[in-house]
């Protein structure tokens, strides 16, 4: 899916700063982007924004050329750049700006060859405005007194804002103009009327939002942490709830910091268009997390901005509650077409399929998971890490029905997670079990990669043991991001790397997301040949398309929105494919946690493409000559600093 996602930082001095903040946003038109109120959050901090805070308070905007912004500006330069996909609807439109300064931006850019390319250009301020009814929805639905807070604040190191700031933040959206020239800076008037020329065209494709629609958010979790990775990846979700104005949506889409200012899709009646953005992905009450997305509908801020650029200063919620009458239920029908439906069907095939061939694996004292590829020998795929602290080569293998058979260890790489103290890692965090008693039935593994956005589900023994629970602990979600790198950039040899921090290891499910740089590396392979995308449209709705591979590139990490905890290490990720019914995908690795915070998000997790060891592990099946396995232990740099996520060093994590 080509999507209008963004990335948005605002810093103050040098861009390399820890205490950079991040978040995501839409680009309305070629010059100009729409983001959300948290860009604003370290600014407002300041003494000397006070007048700006007060001016936005009451007059509910202001402009690049008011006197309060420009002042501010002037006192404390922010800097704010704009991270864009390489692949990007409008970028052509643009001219943008490489950054080559400085060394560090340089090395930024040296970073991009791999994974996803990005480019990043300058911009400014042209407009702040608020959204008077979502604040008042805040107060109505979520009161103080019932200890609702939006902010993220199980974390005592974060500084947390008071409830009148949290507010207006809240409540406020930034308009960025994007800068190719030194020259764009003095073109207000220019930029105003096309601020309202977009917000016209924006306005006449937004659909009406009601209770039930699936939705989909295109957003960067952790902000510009590691654009390579994250960048415009996807979330599905439907829409839990509306308030009575309209104004503010409540949904069950899978959202992390960083994606404040996303923009989220729907395609009722067959036509994609932006419904809303994500204002918070955080809902706390009494210190529990809800998992509940806030978002602001995408109708109502275009027509406050609107309403501003025409010189309506005061928008009172009477005019807004007018405004959205017309969101009328019965003019939308909820989207029930064949592809819903078939989501449905294909459900119950997927947790069959996995209730068989997922199984536990349990040696030195701990256990993750496997999954059956072959019966008559059996043969499993796991994780290294999960294989690695066997002693013997020996491991239990718990299958469904409870039995537990013993397997050998035929071959494990040795990636990160298992080599931390050794100069040399690969790239697969991969192992191959064996068997002498037969195994159930197996799911064969993918040769094609998945759709972005298609629907798939995971199994694991993730958080209760084998020995604990019987059977395998399911996950629905979809593929969020599919990560490649240039085919030249796989080491074929076994190569040296450095590894200067040996705390960041991927182990047991617990990936490290880092605010400072890091070289850890960590990798995966492709076997000697390019890849081709699922053609068949069953996984995913209109909304979601593939996305072109680029020539010459190997996916090397598959992104998913599945739930999976510790232990769930080395379990499948399983997909319907009409013309091949059920393939395994992807083998789960890891999931996200911020190592400050230490919080962990069980809904953004990293596996290795099945479709990168496929030929490896079939030639193995069909010949029984182990030493074909040896090709799964391969480096790549650029890899590495993906797996890792350091190839963007800049967080407020």
């Amino acid at each position: 899916m080509e999507g209008l996602g963004v990335i948005v930082e605002a810093y103050f001095g040098e861009r390399e700063s820890e205490s950079n903040l991040s978040c995501s946003g839409l680009q309305i038109s070629p010059h100009l982007v729409l983001t959300h109120g948290t860009i604003l959050t370290d600014i407002f901090k300041e003494t000397l924004a006070y007048p700006l805070i007060q001016q936005l308070k009451y007059k509910k905007f202001v402009e690049n050329q008011n006197s309060v912004l420009q002042s501010f500006l002037e006192k404390i330069p922010v800097n704010i750049e704009i991270t864009f996909p390489h692949k990007h609807q409008m970028r052509d439109k643009l001219q943008l700006q490489s950054f080559t300064k400085s060394v560090a931006n340089n090395a930024r850019n040296k970073n991009v060859s791999g994974g996803q390319k990005y480019h990043v250009c300058c911009s400014q301020i042209a407009m702040v405005f608020l959204e008077p009814s979502i604040s008042e929805t805040f107060d109505e639905l979520m009161p103080e007194s019932e200890q609702w807070t939006i902010s993220e604040t199980n974390d005592e190191k974060i500084e947390t804002l008071d409830r009148e700031m949290e507010k207006i933040l809240l409540s406020s959206f930034v308009v960025l103009q994007i800068l190719s020239s030194e020259e764009d800076k003095h073109e207000p008037i220019t930029i105003k009327k096309e601020i309202e020329m977009y917000a016209k065209k924006l306005i006449h494709n937004v659909n009406i939002v009601t209770k039930g629609m699936q939705i989909l958010v295109e957003g960067s979790p952790f902000g510009n942490l590691s654009p390579g990775v994250f960048l415009n990846s996807l979330s599905t979700g439907i829409v839990s709830n509306i308030s009575s104005n309209g104004s503010v949506i409540l949904s069950d889409a899978r959202c992390v910091m960083g994606t404040e200012g996303a923009p989220v899709y729907a395609s009722p009646a067959g036509t994609v268009t932006v419904v809303a953005l994500v204002v918070s992905p955080f809902c706390w009450r009494g210190g529990e997390w809800l998992g509940l997305t806030l978002m602001a509908s995408a109708k109502v801020v275009l027509d406050t901005l609107l309403l501003y650029c025409q010189g309506l200063n005061d928008i009172s919620s009477e005019n807004h509650q007018v405004m959205n009458m017309e969101n009328e239920i019965n003019d939308i029908i909820l989207n029930t077409n064949s592809n819903v439906l078939l989501e449905e069907q294909i459900c119950p095939i997927l947790s069959e399929a996995l209730e068989c061939s997922v199984v536990g694996v349990e040696c030195g004292g701990g256990w993750g998971s496997g999954v059956i590829v072959n019966s008559d020998p059996g043969i499993v795929i796991t994780c290294a890490h999960v294989t690695e602290p066997s002693k013997t080569g020996a491991v239990d293998i718990y299958i469904s029905t409870g039995a537990r058979i013993t397997g050998h260890i035929v071959h494990q790489t040795k990636p990160l997670a298992v080599e931390s103290g050794d100069d040399k890692c690969h790239l697969f965090d991969i192992a191959v079990i064996s068997t002498i008693s037969p195994l159930p039935k197996p799911i064969k593994l993918a040769q094609d990669m998945p759709r972005l956005g298609c629907h798939i589900m995971s199994g694991g023994y993730g958080i209760f043991s084998p020995s604990r629970i019987k059977s395998p602990t399911l996950s629905h979600g979809i593929i969020s991001k599919v990560v490649t790198v240039p085919f030249e950039s796989i080491k074929w040899s076994i190569l040296r790397t450095q590894k200067s921090n040996k705390s960041l290891c991927m182990l047991d499910l617990d990936t490290n997301v880092m605010s400072k740089k890091t070289n850890v590396h960590k990798e995966l392979h492709n076997h000697y040949r390019h890849y081709k995308y699922e053609s068949s449209p069953v996984f995913a709705n209109n909304m979601c398309e593939t996305d072109q591979q680029e020539i010459g590139s190997i996916p090397i990490l598959l992104q998913t929105t599945c739930s999976v905890y510790s232990g769930t290490s080395g379990g499948p990720i399983v997909g319907w494919n009409p013309g091949h019914g059920v393939r395994v995908i992807g083998i789960t690795v890891c999931n996200a946690r911020d190592s400050e915070s230490k919080a962990t998000y069980p809904h953004i997790n990293l596996a290795v493409p099945a479709a990168a060891i496929s030929n490896v592990v079939n030639q193995y099946i069909n010949t029984g000559d182990a030493s074909v396995l040896s090709q799964l232990d391969i480096e790549s740099t650029v890899g590495s600093k993906l797996w890792s996520l350091g190839d963007t060093p800049k967080s407020k994590l």
